[in-house]
């Protein structure tokens, strides 16, 4: 019988999935099939949906764990406008499964990592599940994760953070927030592993992390897409001395490499080239000229133009400042900067950063920040002789 086939075990009717997904009010047609990836098999969900209609993972998994055991619940969700068809009419399974098109989102709240340990592990997980994007709160079960991959998973983490971990414990937090609180409260040995990260040598070939590979090669395919800036509006009250803004900005450019990186290629792989100077200029735009609707509508017009130019990764700079200035005593700063420098964390490091540094030049006084021992490329090797050697 072609439509049941064997996963992990277990006998599975793949007409039984097709009707619980076809009964989805939005859903037109689908398609469900067995795609491997070396020893991996896993269940793909190919989905015809109504027009102008849209759904998560979250919603389809919520709805289909009600009507089908676990294991016969697709690990992968796939769009389509039309099936493939052979010559006789029926779907062509193999075009099928060769093909590349919308996978669903997990969902419509992708959070980035707030920590390096976050980020470890979302590379981790990025790796193993064969996924580009996933956010903190994002489930490892959900992205296509079983019980072999979360074996896999679990021998990397350990490997990497040198602590015990049981396959039990991605079951219990299988989202990167609670694992990383978990790996992180493992007898304190990952506190103590910071201390490991050294200052690399520079001379040589700098490689990228693994979240910034991921990302080098999304621009690659996508070289004028904006989906991965990250982006703040912060409102400033109060008189605005603007030379000690700019200046300001430019020291947290002078005080981290990541801000000063460019990158190109070298035989053939990506790396990260850090320029010693950097100093960008800080754009100002004067509203107070119009009323108070008239700049609100203009401040949110450049708000999204700012949230949506767009970085060439081989040049500097990849951070945009604009202040947009709606009065003598307000004014809106538009930071942007690319995903690939920059996460949520790190954004906030710079917002305290900027209003440290702000207050010395307003002052007249040396900043209380200490010069960072280690930046961002001496994490990013660090990460990569950890995970090296599977």
């Amino acid at each position: 019988n072609d439509s049941q086939v064997k996963i992990r075990g277990f006998r599975i009717e793949l007409g039984e999935i097709e009707v619980a997904l076809s009964q989805y009010p939005i859903i037109s047609q689908t398609v469900v099939s067995v795609e491997e990836e070396g020893d991996n098999k896993q269940l793909v969900a190919y989905l015809i949906l109504e027009k102008e209609k849209s759904l998560t993972i979250d919603e389809l998994r919520a709805y289909l764990k009600k009507q089908l055991p676990e294991y016969m619940i697709p690990s992968s969700y796939v769009v389509m406008e039309s099936f493939p068809l052979t010559p006789n009419g029926k779907v062509d399974r193999k075009a099928l499964s060769a093909s590349e098109h919308n996978r669903l989102k997990v969902s419509d709240n992708y959070i980035a990592p707030r920590s390096p340990i976050e980020e470890m592990l979302i590379g981790i997980w990025c790796n193993i599940l064969q996924i580009e994007k996933i956010g903190v709160n994002d489930n490892f079960f959900e992205l296509g994760g079983h019980s072999l991959l979360a074996i896999k998973a679990i021998l990397q983490i350990q490997r990497c953070f040198d602590i015990e971990l049981s396959v039990r414990n991605i079951f219990e937090f299988p989202t990167i927030a609670s694992l990383s609180e978990k790996v992180l409260n493992s007898n304190n040995r990952v506190s103590k592993q910071a201390t490991s990260i050294v200052k690399a040598d520079r001379s040589k070939s700098l490689p990228l992390s693994f979240a910034q590979q991921r990302l080098w090669f999304l621009a690659q395919f996508e070289p004028n897409s904006s989906l991965y800036n990250t982006y703040r509006t912060i409102l400033l009250r109060g008189t605005i001395n603007i030379i000690a803004l700019e200046k300001n900005i430019n020291e947290i450019i002078k005080r981290h490499e990541s801000l000063r990186t460019r990158f190109s290629t070298f035989l053939d792989q990506p790396v990260q080239i850090i320029e010693d100077d950097l100093y960008i200029t800080l754009e100002t735009i004067d509203l107070t000229h119009l009323s108070e609707m008239e700049s609100r509508q203009k401040s949110v017009e450049l708000i999204t133009q700012s949230a949506t130019k767009t970085f060439d990764l081989s040049r500097l700079p990849l951070i945009r400042v604009v202040l947009v200035l709606l009065s003598d005593e307000s004014a809106v700063l538009l930071l942007s900067i690319h995903h690939i420098v920059s996460d949520g964390w790190s954004m906030n490091i710079f917002l305290e950063e900027m209003s440290c540094f702000y207050q010395s030049f307003i002052f007249g006084k040396p900043s209380s920040l200490k010069p960072l021992s280690i930046q961002y490329l001496d994490y990013a090797l660090w990460q990569r002789d950890r995970l090296s050697g599977e």
